[in-house]
């Protein structure tokens, strides 16, 4: 089999080469080349993937770090020796030292990949490699938007996904969305439980019952779920403790995963290679189509069909504006919402902390005026650290249902707007469109995180200044005094700062699904308009060779289909 999948390969770059048209066929001929296939490594930000491949590797060069940090695939291949290589999106290569990686894949590095890098790949003389190449992806879901959709690009070379989650949170709704996108892609998936060493047993217990009861309701299948801790297995592996290397469990893991290499490797490099082979069959056919159709078209017929075609256009611009104004207008009033609740929230909760800071102050009042003063500014901490927590999920749930629900309404209007291209488009060409529809949205969830952070104000500042000059009765009451300004200034800078990261949130993402929505409808312009154009250039050519472009596509067309046989089971 792998030879027929390696002779469809060549006939599609041949077919391609004589049509004109670049194929998408390097990644499946490299993994032919190689027999090896990819293992990558997907999940949402802070799951622990780059800890979790220097564990399974036994080594530590690939950085990792208290902040989501990778923002570029990172290629992990065997060598005999150690090299690392970035490839730019241009198509240059440049060798670099294993230790300025972090110059290239992180983003503290490469902020939002401004360095234009497709990959990094690091050959090492690890065993493991000789039979997979292992696949560092950037985290899905962080702030930085980028690596979501970088993460969803890499899915098609995907062939056995480890899937990553976390025991220290539940099962997000971001990763039951971001779940159906692997499905779709990888033929494997082994689901990994990190970080239980976070864990009594009976919470281990509890969260391994609860994630794998979700999991199987997504697939509609029974899973396996593997408890793990990648930084003890990583410990162990660098220390050479095998009490920390069991008590990581990886050993269960990788015991199933050698099993799977023995018995099925071969079986998913083949399916997942005749999946990528025949995408590429379907769309090279649909390209043929169109243009084989205007070719059959007289020419005056032609620039008829095309004035109604580009009038019709002008049409779509306005439908797509119209949808996006609307998916504006809706982002705009979630926007408003957050705005509308800081404000209640400034309003109600003032009254209610000083309130219980008033109580507090009664019981604690007859303590000397520096431990008042300390007290009164630790309940003061404390009782807005808790206030924002609490808050902070609830509106980010709300957020993150707003603005799903604006986005769906605008990928309705989009999805309606591309049919309506289709079909009109094989009304006035008589083409078939099959195909070109372009891919499928991710909603995003807009994830929010709130780090509490006290800074010292008037309670600290001014009343130390002032608190030795002052008897203790009147001490006390200026101690109040400063404790409820204090409050006021305390929440009113946390709901600021509430208030900026939703709104920088909320505008990346409007802008990202923006581009996509765009993005949409210009995949299906571009692929009609493209084989138009071959097709009218081939007109101003002589009837000769117009009739050898139009009997080249047939033979095309053939040979594709063809080859689509060929790969049949």
């Amino acid at each position: 089999m792998f030879g027929k999948i390696s002779n469809a390969i060549k006939d599609i770059e041949k077919v391609s080469s004589e049509l004109g048209i670049k194929p998408d066929l390097a990644h499946v001929k490299e993994k032919l080349e190689r027999r090896t296939f990819s293992l990558v490594v997907l999940g949402e930000f802070k799951r622990g993937k780059t800890t979790f491949i220097n564990a399974f590797l036994g080594t530590e060069f690939l950085p990792s770090a208290v902040v989501p940090l990778t923002a570029v695939p990172t290629i992990l291949r065997y060598g005999d020796t150690y090299m690392t290589e970035v490839i730019f999106k241009d198509g240059t290569k440049r060798e670099i030292p294993i230790e300025d990686i972090d110059d290239y894949v992180t983003e503290k590095g490469n902020p939002e990949n401004h360095k234009k890098v497709k990959e990094v790949v690091v050959h090492c003389p690890c065993p493991m490699l000789k039979e997979m190449e292992v696949v560092d992806t950037p985290g899905v879901g962080s702030i930085h938007e980028h690596n979501t959709q970088i993460a969803m690009e890499y899915l098609p070379k995907c062939d056995v996904a480890v899937f990553l989650l976390s025991a220290d949170q539940p099962i997000s709704q971001y990763e039951h969305e971001f779940l159906k996108d692997v499905r779709a892609h990888a033929e494997k998936i082994f689901f990994l439980l990190n970080k239980v060493d976070y864990l009594g047993p009976e919470e281990l217990d509890e969260s391994l019952e609860f994630t794998k009861n979700v999991l199987e309701k997504d697939v509609e299948d029974e899973i396996r779920l593997f408890p793990i801790s990648a930084r003890l297995a990583l410990e162990g592996r660098l220390e050479d403790d095998t009490k920390k290397l069991r008590e990581s469990r990886i050993l269960d893991f990788e015991d199933v995963l050698w099993d799977f290499l023995e018995r099925e490797k071969e079986d998913v490099l083949k399916a997942s290679s005749i999946r990528q082979v025949l995408g590429e069959v379907r769309r090279l056919k649909t390209s043929i189509e169109i243009e084989r159709k205007a070719l059959t078209t007289p020419v005056e017929e032609l620039e008829k069909k095309l004035e109604r075609f580009n009038a019709y256009l002008k049409e779509v611009d306005k439908k797509k504006d119209y949808a996006l104004y609307l998916f504006e207008r809706d982002v705009k009033a979630v926007m408003e919402r957050v705005e509308k609740d800081l404000e209640d929230l400034y309003e109600d909760q003032l009254l209610a902390i000083n309130r219980d800071l008033d109580s507090f102050y009664r019981e604690n009042s007859r303590l000397p005026a520096g431990k008042l003063r300390e007290e009164l500014e630790g309940f003061v901490n404390g009782a807005i650290e808790d206030l924002f927590k609490g808050w902070i999920r609830e509106e980010g749930e709300m957020v993150e249902a707003g603005f799903r629900s604006a986005l769906e309404k605008a990928e309705g209007e989009i999805n309606a707007i591309v049919s309506d291209i289709q079909r009109t488009s094989s009304d006035i060409f008589e083409v078939e469109l099959e195909g070109v529809e372009g891919e499928e949205i991710l909603t995003p969830e807009i994830r929010f995180s709130f780090k509490f952070n006290y800074h010292a104000g008037t309670l600290t500042v001014v009343l130390s200044a002032i608190m030795s000059l002052l008897p203790g009765f009147i001490s006390h009451r200026f101690i109040l005094k400063g404790a409820r300004q204090e409050a006021g200034e305390l929440l009113d800078r946390h709901c600021g700062r509430a208030r900026e990261d939703f709104t920088r949130r909320i505008v990346a993402s409007e802008l990202e699904q923006r581009k996509r929505l765009e993005g949409r409808i210009q995949t299906v312009v571009n692929g009609i308009n493209s084989a138009i154009r071959r097709a009218r250039e081939m007109k101003e050519k002589s009837s000769a060779e117009a009739e050898e472009r139009l009997q080249l596509l047939e033979k095309s067309r053939k040979k594709l289909d063809e080859v689509a046989r060929g790969l049949e089971p």
